[in-house]
């Protein structure tokens, strides 16, 4: 069995258009025919630097796809909610602690519009942020998101742009993290607040 990364030129004294393309599906280089030397010289020398190259690239696509797999069982695991969206609206990636904090199915989140899921009160800034992301600019805001159930689960969203070959906004990484305790506590900090002022005011009069 040929090893595909091994260069392999085929010397021959003739070379038919239908030889030669079954030779390459069967892992051919390059073809020379016998007596040129210096093509041989040649197509020896550009093989090595294609194997090289060959090399490099898969190497690459390994520590890639390592990567890859590294950052997925993180977001897997995580109690966060990590995104990965296109700029076309396609969600590429969502992790499974949404859908365990929010209620709702992969289904049910392809099938309906995103915008559906967020609170009144917060949509013009999400859409200031969307469009701010779309210029490159990284954010961070807080925001409500509807569970299944009918509650809303506040999160603190931060999203990075990442730019495609072209230089331009391609997707956009989402991580958000649920700070609905922290809300809850502030809103009943803020309401004891207020009741204290009140009282304050009342022994005054």
């Amino acid at each position: 069995e040929h090893d595909p990364n091994l260069p392999f030129i085929l010397v021959s004294d003739h070379i038919g258009e239908e030889q030669a393309v079954e030779f390459i599906k069967c892992g051919v280089w390059d073809f020379v025919l016998k007596g040129d030397v210096a093509r041989l010289v040649s197509a020896i020398r550009q093989s090595r630097i294609k194997a090289e190259h060959l090399r490099v690239r898969q190497r690459e696509e390994k520590i890639l796809r390592e990567r890859e797999e590294h950052y997925r069982l993180l977001a897997d695991n995580s109690e966060d909610f990590v995104a990965l969206n296109h700029v076309d609206g396609r969600r590429l990636y969502l992790s499974p602690s949404y859908y365990r904090a929010t209620g709702w199915t992969p289904e049910e989140i392809r099938s309906t519009d995103w915008r559906s899921r967020l609170h009144p009160d917060e949509r013009t800034l999400i859409e200031q942020t969307r469009e701010a992301n779309l210029r490159g600019e990284t954010t961070c805001i807080e925001h409500r998101v509807l569970c299944k159930n009918g509650s809303w689960l506040w999160v603190e969203n931060r999203c990075r742009p990442l730019l495609g070959p072209d230089g331009k906004v391609e997707k956009m990484l989402i991580w958000s993290r649920d700070i609905t305790e922290r809300k809850q506590a502030q809103a009943k900090h803020d309401l004891l607040l207020t009741q204290f002022l009140q009282a304050q005011k009342m022994e005054a009069v």
